[in-house]
């Protein structure tokens, strides 16, 4: 493996030998009662000297079906992996309890126990790079409950052409309950798939997304004084733009901008960087036609936004983009390359943006 180091303010490719070896191993109906458990392993050993000489990845998985004999499955995961980055490293520890539970054929409920932490180390980063690390890993003790409520009469979970999604979820997480920070998240999902009739295979997809959290008050020090803070943590925001939301954007970088710069209701910096916020709003509409030999087109109008707070929620604000794509089954499902074009473009924007993905966007 090739990495780059900087030295001084030059950056230098350094040759690194990492042999790698993986274990893993399963039982299933432990016991004689359908239950399974399975364990995976991987560690690598690096000839560069580090703090973090050695990578290494553990995850178990517990499942019990018919817990207390009821309808419902419990699942236990337990994961512990330190891992290397060519400008940082990092460590994480987590354990989740879920039970999940058919209400009928078509609607289930889960509920869920999480505990993690994440620690980064060996920090080599400038000033660019720092806020999207601290977006990508929560440096904190997250302890938190969740649930969901999900409807599914879909004919196909990976390309459906008929019927519908819909789900509510929730999360709270609280110092009471072993968090360092405390917040409530709430995530509504709407979709609908309907093939046109005397258009052939012609499938109409639609889906609404609304996202709304709300972080509740911590003290923390700030250049050595002592803060009250009452934003969520950047790992905790929602964020939007790409290629399974509003397809005109890059990735993550759709946001609110005023001109001259407001650093209270702003989700995208003086730079261009997302900030992310605790609101979220996005809308899709798609007409899928086949072609032939598994390809086909699609035609696509994309809007939405993410807002600082739940309450700046404005729906005169949504960023729209349209566009067209190809599409092809695989034997595996959809491979995808999509095209949006932004409209009402606002200074500094590029007309475009372009993915090439797996699945389809929603």
């Amino acid at each position: 493996m090739v990495t780059a180091e900087p030295q001084g303010t030059v950056a230098a490719d350094r040759l690194d030998i990492a042999p790698r070896a993986f274990f893993q191993i399963g039982r299933r109906n432990v016991f004689g009662k359908n239950r399974s458990l399975n364990f995976f392993s991987s560690v690598a050993f690096h000839s560069q000297e580090s703090s973090a000489n050695v990578e290494y990845t553990a995850i178990a998985t517990y499942r019990e079906p018919r817990i207390f004999d009821t309808t419902a499955d419990a699942f236990v995961n337990a994961t512990f992996e330190q891992q290397r980055r060519s400008s940082f490293n990092f460590s994480r520890r987590g354990v989740s309890a879920d039970i999940a539970r058919k209400l009928t054929r078509t609607v289930s409920v889960t509920g869920t126990y999480q505990i993690q932490r994440t620690t980064v180390f060996d920090e080599k980063l400038n000033a660019v790079d720092e806020p999207l690390v601290d977006r990508l890993f929560s440096q904190f003790r997250l302890s938190s409950f969740s649930s969901s409520l999900i409807r599914d009469t879909r004919d196909d979970a990976v390309d459906p052409s008929r019927g519908e999604y819909a789900s509510a979820s929730g999360q709270l997480a609280g110092r009471a309950i072993g968090s360092e920070i405390g917040f409530g998240k709430s995530f509504f999902t709407a979709q609908a798939f309907r093939t046109l009739p005397h258009t052939g295979r012609i499938v109409f997809a639609g889906s609404a997304r609304i996202g709304l959290a709300v972080a509740f008050p911590r003290e923390a020090t700030v250049d050595g004084q002592p803060t009250e803070i009452r934003d969520l943590p950047p790992s905790e925001r929602f964020y939007a733009g790409g290629d399974s939301t509003v397809r005109g954007f890059a990735l993550d970088q759709l946001g609110v901008r005023h001109t001259p710069p407001d650093l209270v209701h702003d989700t995208i910096d003086s730079d261009g960087f997302a900030i992310g916020g605790n609101g979220l709003v996005v809308f899709n509409a798609e007409l899928r036609a086949p072609i032939a030999r598994g390809f086909g087109v699609v035609a696509f109008v994309d809007t939405g936004n993410v807002f600082a707070g739940v309450s700046e929620i404005d729906l005169s604000e949504l960023r729209t983009a349209v566009g067209s794509g190809v599409r092809y089954k695989s034997p595996f499902g959809p491979i995808r390359f999509d095209l949006g074009f932004k409209l009402h473009r606002q200074p500094g924007e590029g007309l475009t943006a372009w993915f090439i993905s797996f699945g389809q966007a929603f």
